[in-house]
């Protein structure tokens, strides 16, 4: 056995001799911490603290520990917004799913709204209503991107997806930049949704906004899609306002969607590329203002 590795099991032994003892806890952290298992290490350390609550060690080591893990898991982007940057962070393994990372649309998505909400004076729903004190459901949420930048600009948002993973790390997004959301009094909170059982809930709620960011990929997910939007633009929606950007990767699959949004008795309109933000923007993005056709 190497040195590191009779030092962890001499730590753990002494732990199993001593299980309520907060410093063979903290010991074992440590070691844990210095053989990189670093998940472990936390486990130790939180332990250490719950044991003896006023160790001023075993706090500051589980903190070191949690940024160390929290640079190994996850890279980290910034929307810069007129009251700070958000710090959003995206997992960095690259067998993550797509919910935890932000796509092109996204980012778009964000940067628009900061065009609309900061620089160019008009607001970010339809007739240039401002989306500050506006009560928005995000869907396909993933990191929380888009929401998170219109909570920047006063927006309530709750940040929703069906991937337990995406739910987490938005939360933890949340949590990162409760700072950025307090000047204009914005909020925001995660949850689950599953499009294929859609909490009533959720689509009872009088949101003054619904927004969303590559929504589909391919044509499998447009029956699904369909689903949500039956559920959104109920009768008793009449005034309901979707902000979608989507991103052109084949054909059949636009077609299909603007297809599917007429079937339903809505009405798309483009959003001119001359209005995305002039540094975020893509050919292949497109965002669109999706309500009930006026009969």
């Amino acid at each position: 056995l190497g040195k590191d590795d009779r030092a962890l099991e001499a730590a753990r032994a002494a732990v199993e001799m001593a299980p309520d003892d907060a410093e063979y806890h903290l010991t074992l952290g440590r070691v844990l911490y210095n053989c990189k298992e670093l998940e472990e290490a936390v486990c130790s350390f939180k332990r250490a603290n719950e044991l003896d609550p006023t160790s001023v060690p075993a706090e500051k080591d589980l903190a070191q520990t949690l940024e160390m893990l929290d640079e190994l898991l996850y890279d980290k982007r910034e929307v810069i917004t007129t009251h700070g940057s958000l710090r959003i962070r995206q997992t960095a393994q690259e067998d993550a799913g797509p919910s935890t990372s932000i796509w092109e649309a996204g980012a778009v998505l964000a940067y628009y709204i900061v065009t609309r909400e900061a620089e160019s004076g008009h607001g970010t729903l339809p007739n240039g209503v401002s989306i500050r004190g506006k009560s928005v459901l995000e869907l396909g949420g993933g990191t929380g991107v888009v929401g998170l930048t219109a909570a920047a600009y006063g927006a309530h948002v709750c940040i929703t997806d069906k991937e337990d993973a995406a739910v987490s790390l938005a939360l933890r997004n949340i949590e990162g930049n409760l700072e950025t959301l307090k000047p204009l009094e914005g909020s925001a909170r995660a949850k689950h949704l599953d499009w294929f059982s859609p909490s009533e809930d959720i689509f009872l709620q009088p949101w003054d906004a619904v927004i969303g960011s590559d929504l589909v990929y391919n044509v499998g997910q447009i029956n699904r899609l369909r689903t949500v939007i039956k559920a959104l633009f109920l009768p008793a929606h009449p005034s309901r306002v979707l902000l979608l950007a989507h991103k052109s990767r084949h054909d059949v699959v636009d077609t299909s969607m603007m297809q599917m949004f007429e079937e339903e008795g809505l009405t798309v309109n483009e959003i001119p590329m001359a209005e995305h933000h002039p540094a975020f923007c893509s050919p292949s993005v497109h965002i669109y203002t999706i309500c009930k056709a006026k009969k």
